[in-house]
Order: structure tokens, then sequence, then C-alpha cells
């Protein structure tokens, strides 16, 4: 009996040894990098694959709105017109030009890369952490705290086990890692130069992936067109439009 509560009195301090539940803490994320009703924004890619002396570049517009998101390609001509559309973590259509028609992607494919980048599917796809991951905090500085984020669906998750480095004064992600089975990272995600157009919403300036997979691969995203609340309609995120375009 006294070592029951020994044990559990351990368990309840180290859970109250922090300033915010880890709940509370990517409840916090997924809201300041999602408070708005639509967001469209324009990102510029560059592309650096193994034995490459340059990156490739492309351009590609986002709409976001209500969980949803539709991505159409504008640069260069080769991916021009593709487009995707994603109604949830785990349903994800793409169009291709070439072949003028709909596929919906297996939630066997969400990992592989996508266009030759370090981006994968489930990249695309995740626009909140909190409805695929649960997850603990492990340690915390005056600056930052750092989650361990497990998969709640293991089965139709790309990456079962995360590891994101948070800033605490704007509830921002700095840093994610991608953990493989037996704990090695994979990939590692950073943001920065991120700017606030809101105090309750805030964008990163510089997404920059590595595929530590692939020595010397990277994909960079910059947003350089970002607008919010502009009223994006509903039909936008329909097969529909994404069979014949905006």
């Amino acid at each position: 009996m006294r070592t029951l509560l020994t044990l559990g009195l351990l368990a309840f301090s180290t859970s109250s040894a922090y300033a915010a539940t880890a709940a509370e803490v990517l409840a916090k994320v997924d809201k300041n990098l999602g408070n708005f009703k639509d967001e469209t924004i324009v990102f510029q890619v560059q592309n650096m694959k193994p034995g490459s002396s340059t990156p490739q570049a492309m351009k590609f517009r986002s709409y976001v709105k209500g969980g949803k998101n539709f991505v159409e390609f504008l640069e260069p001509g080769d991916v021009k017109g593709m487009r995707i559309l994603t109604l949830g973590p785990t349903e994800i259509y793409t169009y291709l030009p070439e072949y003028g028609r709909i596929r919906r992607v297996a939630s066997g494919n969400l990992e592989q890369g996508f266009l030759g980048t370090t981006l994968t599917q489930a990249d695309m796809a995740t626009l909140s952490y909190g409805i695929i991951y649960t997850p603990t905090i492990t340690s915390e500085t005056a600056t930052t705290y750092l989650l361990d984020l497990v998969s709640k669906d293991p089965a139709n998750t790309a990456y079962d086990h995360l590891k994101m480095e948070v800033e605490k004064a704007r509830s921002i992600p700095t840093k994610i890692d991608y953990l493989a089975a037996d704990g090695t990272v994979v990939r590692t995600q950073l943001r920065s130069k991120y700017s606030c157009p809101r105090p309750d919403y805030c964008t990163f300036g510089e997404l920059k992936m590595t595929d530590n997979s692939r020595a010397g691969a990277w994909t960079t995203l910059t947003p350089i067109d970002l607008k919010i609340d502009t009223g994006v309609a509903d039909d936008v995120f329909s097969q529909r439009t994404l069979q014949l375009g905006l």
C-alpha cells in the first residue's frame, strides 16, 4: 500500500513539474498556427537532391480552411497544374494533368517523398498535430518545451513518433524530429524567421526539411505571398475543383 502511494505521489509530482500540461502546450501550438478563418499562401520551394550542385525551384499556392487544404502547383512547367486536395490526415487526393484523373493516396504511401522533395504526402496533410498525436513533455527550459509526440493511430500515420521543440513565448514549433521505430532520427524539420501578423497567429518565414537517410537532401519552403480571412469559398475544397482547377 505504501509502495503504491509512493509511486502515485511520484507520478503526480513529475506531471506537475511543468508550468503547463503537454496537451495545453500542443493545443496552443495548433491554435497559433491555425488561428484564421482561411489562409492563402504562395510558397517558393528550393529542393536539393543528393549529388546535385544547385537546388531545383518550384512554386505552389496553398488554400487552407476548416482543416482542409487545396494545393495547386504553379512552376515549373512539368508540374504546373498538378493539384492536391486534403480533406483529413489520411484522406488525400491528387490530380495529375498528364493523366487527367484524380487518384486517392493510399495510407501506406503517406511517408513517400513528394515530387522528389524531402517532404511527404503526410507533411502536406498535417494541419493540426493534436488530432494525430498524444503529447508528453520530456524537458523544459526558460524559453522552450520539448514534446514527445506518439501517434494515436499508428496504422494510418506516416511517422508514429515525433519530438517537437516549442518556443514558449509564441507557442510555435522551431524543430521537429521524425523518428524511426528504432529511435533513429530519419528527418529533421526546422522552422525559422517567424512573423506574427496578429498576436494570436504566427507563420514561419522558412521551413527546412532535411532527410538524414539521403546525404545532402533538403527542401525549403518560403512563403512569398500570404493572405488570411479573405473569404475562400467552401467549394474550393472539392473534387470538382481538383479536377478543373480554380
